[in-house]
């Protein structure tokens, strides 16, 4: 049944990407896609990473969980990560309000 989005493939959602990508009007609908992450941040930083990651989500999967002096981390918390560098990444478009003055950033 092809339906709404008959595009879609629910098992394999990445071969609809194309599809979707020049429904938005992207012009490189064959593009590759890359995750953001955060080494940028560089290992030196790692402690207020985790400690930003904390503040941003409250998780209590273990599978999501950070990696402990005790525990290795869980094999879900990559998405966490990718999470955040997705938030900071587009942090300026997220919090542009537009207001009587202009545009502002807002939290």
């Amino acid at each position: 049944q092809q339906g709404f989005f008959p595009y879609l493939d629910r098992k394999n959602p990445v071969r609809g990407l194309p599809a979707a990508l020049a429904l938005h009007d992207h012009k490189h609908v064959k593009g590759e896609v890359i995750l953001p992450n955060l080494t940028a941040v560089g290992s030196l930083n790692q402690q207020k990473v985790r400690a930003l990651l904390k503040r941003v989500f409250a998780v209590n999967i273990p599978a999501f969980m950070p990696a402990t002096e005790h525990n290795e981390a869980g094999r879900l918390f990559v998405v966490l990560e990718i999470c955040l560098a997705s938030l900071i990444r587009h942090y300026n478009n997220l919090t542009k309000v537009k207001r009587c003055r202009g545009e502002t950033n807002v939290i």
